[in-house]
């Protein structure tokens, strides 16, 4: 999965790095009125192990030195997207539902192994790039063709093949952007870490990961 991911991030990098040279990033105007964002999903979710987080926390710190106007993401907040299942508050029938489709699933494609490694900007965030084995590919598929078959709904935001983590956003205007861009640059091959994920976590929670209920775990141990 490397190559094509590799081309991916590439892509999106290079894409906001005229976005933001160009002053035409994308303000992400809930940042500042966090307390009236009702927003929420059903999403299956990946956590991140100490070791990644607390190195990507370090390479947040410098970041924010230099570049402080930016929302970043606590350490807390940190998570790997596999997919966003429904937009809103779903019922405890729908919930169930949900659950009885997603344990076998998930159960047949994990471990997934990740790295990740360097730091690109979108028009509207920062991420760290994130590569995988194919069995998330695989298990994304899958649950793209049994959970419609389910007479259930599938409300992707948008449909990934990503494996990115999101650790900052834009609340204003970026004041800082040479700063910005020469950071992004900097650390664009950095190791963070390598993990096997062998459980995957089914929540309910905000876009920024804030305000999380959590519904179900599912494990291959």
């Amino acid at each position: 999965m490397d190559e094509p991911l590799d081309r991916l991030y590439k892509k999106i990098n290079q894409q906001g790095r005229i976005a933001i040279q160009c002053r035409n990033e994308q303000i992400d105007p809930w940042l500042g009125q966090l307390r009236n964002d009702h927003r929420r999903s059903l999403t299956l979710i990946a956590t991140v192990p100490a070791h990644v987080s607390r190195n990507i926390k370090m390479c947040l710190q410098g970041m924010e030195a230099s570049v402080p106007e930016l929302y970043y993401y606590p350490s807390s907040a940190f998570h790997l997207t596999i997919m966003d299942l429904y937009r809103g508050y779903p019922s405890d029938q729908l919930l169930d539902d949900y659950v009885s489709q997603l344990q076998p699933l998930v159960n047949r494609f994990l471990p997934v192994q990740w790295r990740m490694q360097g730091l690109i900007v979108s028009s509207g965030a920062v991420l760290v790039k994130g590569f995988y084995s194919s069995s998330l590919g695989d298990l994304r598929n899958q649950l793209r063709q049994q959970i419609p078959l389910a007479n259930l709904p599938l409300m992707e935001r948008y449909q990934t093949s990503s494996g990115h983590m999101t650790i900052a956003r834009f609340p204003t205007e970026v004041q800082h952007r040479a700063g910005l861009l020469k950071y992004v640059e900097q650390n664009s091959n950095l190791q963070f870490g390598t993990f096997e994920v062998n459980q995957l976590d089914l929540v309910i929670h905000d876009w920024y990961h804030r305000r999380v209920q959590s519904v179900a775990t599912f494990s291959n141990t």
